[in-house]
């Protein structure tokens, strides 16, 4: 063997002690899974925001998603160490192929790491119904259809302030470049009242980005997605636009360090709710309305009749506009896709892409507290 054939089979095996920063990260998961409290107290509202507050400037104040660029370039470099690995491998033998994996796992260990540390911590912390004092329980019909008929109230008092173009499609003045730093002028609101010693949601200000292929995304059924290794909030642009702002407050929840779905999707309707911003306002009610809708629908159809006859025609038009852009862009993809998601989501202890719709509870939770 060559000196040079020795220093690259020591460069090979340089960074092998990384492995060990998976065992690392699963044990600060089982950690901060036994203990939620401290979870809450220490990581999620004091250790969490001081790591998202100094990275998130960085890359937010690029005019582009830089996790993107950042797939990209990482596709590039996977592609030509595969074909560098397929000519070496006439060279060196298959040994080749185990140092390739080795260095692969070192990777994948690094960045399960880095995701655990830098935001992935967050699924442990205490609920949030806990934290905001919710009464909760299993929904009934007659919740469901209470809630329900007050977004619809909500909807019809909005409708009429909202710009609707000839086609009868909801639309936001500027579109998603002017809407996207509003999302945080909802959340200020609900940290506002806050000390900072009870702050549930911290003042970190969110750069929401849009995706660049949107209307490819579509196709795999996602609306959005938040980065945590450089806390992008990133959205699918092309969705209908009542459905957008909505959608930035879900992934800004997820930016804040909410890492449950169903958290993030209630946290978004605050947020929407907050919004001095009437189409965020409306964004809100609408998406409450869908989930509810299908909630109600599932439970007792006939009610569920009842109560959508009741919702303004315009905003009637703006949910079958909705349903329409999701039948059209329906695909194998968006079924790999839910797949994929709902995998992730059960490994990080969630009960799977269930949890989106788990929003209903929180809101009937709301509900049930409101009334008593």
């Amino acid at each position: 063997m060559t000196d040079m054939e020795n220093k690259q089979k020591h460069k090979s095996y340089r960074f092998v002690w990384l492995l060990l920063l998976l065992p690392l990260a699963l044990l600060m998961q089982q950690l901060c899974k036994s203990n939620p409290q401290l979870t809450e107290s220490i990581y999620s509202r004091h250790i969490y925001p001081v790591i998202s507050a100094a990275i998130s400037p960085i890359f937010g104040i690029l005019p582009f998603s830089a996790a993107e660029v950042i797939i990209v370039v990482l596709v590039i470099l996977l592609l030509r160490a595969v074909i560098k690995g397929i000519m070496e491998l006439f060279v060196t033998g298959p040994v080749v192929i185990l140092r390739g994996l080795l260095k692969l796992a070192v990777i994948l260990c690094t960045g399960y790491f880095l995701f655990t540390v830098m935001w992935g911590l967050n699924y442990y912390r205490l609920p949030l119904a806990t934290d905001l004092k919710l009464k909760t329980g299993k929904p009934n019909v007659t919740e469901l259809s209470a809630v329900m008929s007050r977004e619809i109230s909500a909807i019809n008092a909005l409708s009429p302030s909202i710009n609707f173009d000839k086609s009868g499609h909801s639309f936001y003045n500027g579109g998603f470049d002017s809407m996207r730093s509003q999302v945080n002028e909802g959340y200020g609101w609900l940290a506002a009242p806050q000390t900072p010693k009870d702050r549930i949601i911290n003042r970190v200000y969110a750069w929401p980005k849009g995706i660049f292929p949107s209307n490819l995304m579509s196709y795999t059924g996602i609306e959005g997605i938040f980065v945590p290794f450089t806390y992008e909030p990133s959205i699918d642009t092309d969705y209908p636009q009542f459905i957008l702002p909505f959608t930035i407050s879900h992934e800004t929840a997820h930016f804040k360090g909410f890492a449950r779905e169903d958290e993030a999707n209630y946290l978004a309707f605050l947020a929407c709710l907050g919004n001095p911003d009437i189409y965020y306002q409306y964004s809100g009610h609408m998406n409450a309305f869908l989930y509810l809708s299908d909630a109600l629908y599932s439970t007792d159809s006939s009610l569920w009749k009842q109560d959508v006859s009741q919702l303004d025609k315009r905003a009637a038009a703006d949910i079958d506009f909705y349903y329409d852009y999701v039948k059209n862009h329906q695909s194998k993809a968006a079924d790999v896709a839910s797949k994929v998601n709902d995998d992730y989501l059960k490994s990080q202890g969630q009960p799977g892409i269930v949890s989106y719709d788990n929003f209903v509870n929180l809101l009937c939770d709301q509900y049930r507290t409101d009334v008593r």
